[in-house]
């Protein structure tokens, strides 16, 4: 399926929020940008194998718009960000990552 990875998140009166990138210049916070922070963010009780295969996905998603993603990688990219983010951010997720 192909997910939308440029599209930017909101706050709750629909206002685009930001990132900084590696400069510290203001970016849109776009669902790629959260789900590649999200993909390479330590989580608990994790292999070696699986932290390679999230990090191959957060290249994947990093700053791209549409991605072709198989079913197990959109499960996996929406369960990381669950782990990690807050419910702001895991709402629009999750309704974008379905």
């Amino acid at each position: 399926m192909v997910i939308d990875f440029g599209y930017v998140l909101k706050n709750l009166d629909g206002v685009g929020l930001i990132d900084h990138d590696s400069d510290g210049n203001v970016v849109p916070l776009t669902l790629g940008r959260v789900a590649a922070n999200a993909l390479i963010s330590p989580v608990e009780k994790e292999n070696g194998a699986d932290k390679v295969r999230k990090y191959g996905l957060a290249l994947k998603v990093y700053n791209n718009k549409d991605v072709e993603l198989t079913p197990d990688e959109v499960v996996t990219v929406k369960d990381t960000i669950l782990k990690v983010y807050a419910p702001m951010i895991c709402g629009q997720a999750a309704a974008l990552l379905k």
